[in-house]
């Protein structure tokens, strides 16, 4: 990844960016075709950290409607730093707290999903 944005420079005008949206979405159609070749499948999980107001909500949301387009099932957790019941974002507990209520939402959702 670190080697892309290093060499990688944003489209300029229109033409570029539906080339580079082209080119994402035949990344994402083989990603899917690979991914549905294997006997078992697994979810693949994508997580976003960064400081505030560094644009992660936005790039989670453009990301799920991207693959969403491209027929991926996706799930989005609820963000659980706002919520925690630890008042000191240093604290051990802190991140052991979010770690853990992030786990719980993803199982009941892949257990959802997968009774569906």
């Amino acid at each position: 990844m670190d080697n892309y944005s290093k060499n990688s420079k944003a489209p300029s005008n229109e033409n570029e960016k539906l080339m580079a949206i082209k080119k994402l979405e035949n990344s994402a159609s083989k990603i899917l075709q690979l991914k549905g070749e294997r006997e078992l499948r697994r979810p693949i999980l994508i997580e976003f950290c960064g400081t505030p107001k560094s644009g992660k909500t936005t790039t989670i949301t453009a990301l799920n409607l991207f693959l969403k387009r491209n027929n991926f099932n996706t799930i989005v957790l609820t963000e659980r730093a706002g919520v925690c019941p630890v008042p000191t974002k240093t604290h051990p507990f802190f991140n052991l707290w979010t770690m853990t209520s992030a786990l719980a939402e993803m199982s009941a959702k892949l257990n959802c999903s997968d009774s569906t």
